[in-house]
């Protein structure tokens, strides 16, 4: 999708429960409407604790304003325009966590 057709938020500190339709149900519970929802997940561990939401244009600051820093199921959110995708190609997460160890 073209940048014009909706913002990308980027939503962090999610409970590991959270899936992508409570999140879209966050957004719709405060009057914004997502055009696409997901959250980042991982075939061993579940939930990564963020997620992504695709807003119209014209909704993208009011929902910065309304759920940032807003609790959420126990957690503070942290909402933020997201950057640019990044591909880190499909053992990114292994050698990432390799290196923290």
């Amino acid at each position: 999708m073209a940048e014009s057709s909706g913002v990308r938020l980027f939503v962090g500190g999610l409970d590991t429960a959270v899936d992508k339709t409570h999140l879209a149900d966050l957004f719709i519970q405060h009057g914004i409407t997502p055009l696409t929802a997901q959250v980042a997940r991982n075939a061993q561990s579940g939930s990564l604790g963020f997620g992504f939401v695709k807003v119209a244009v014209d909704d993208a600051e009011r929902a910065i304003e309304l759920l940032n820093r807003q609790s959420f199921r126990g957690q503070k959110l942290k909402v933020t325009r997201a950057g640019p995708k990044r591909n880190h190609g499909r053992n990114w997460f292994s050698r990432k966590r390799g290196l923290q160890r």
